[in-house]
């Protein structure tokens, strides 16, 4: 099987349990620690800089139809010095 066909069947089968794609936006210096830790951590903290509604700290994602919502939290940063900016989004399963 080809790695397409295993990916749609895989798409078919989270979909089939609930699962729903989503996108979430992130620094670029927070993948590390999202690597590592296997996770992202939701957002609650103004003295770490966090991002998140007053009285609402969590996760944000947005739905597929709305991924360039999240491409908005995103940062771009010069990462090589080279002219290219890079930045990182999630695609994630809710």
């Amino acid at each position: 099987r080809s790695a397409s066909m295993e990916g749609a069947a895989q798409e078919q089968l989270l979909e089939a349990s609930g699962w729903v794609r989503a996108w979430h936006g992130c620094k670029l210096e927070a993948l590390y620690s999202i690597m590592f830790h296997g996770e992202l951590r939701e957002s609650c903290s103004d003295s770490r800089g966090d991002r998140f509604f007053d009285g609402a700290p969590g996760v944000y994602v947005h739905r597929d139809g709305l991924r360039e919502k999240a491409e908005g939290y995103a940062r771009f940063v010069p990462l090589f010095r080279d002219g290219v900016f890079w930045a990182a989004t999630w695609e994630v399963r809710v």
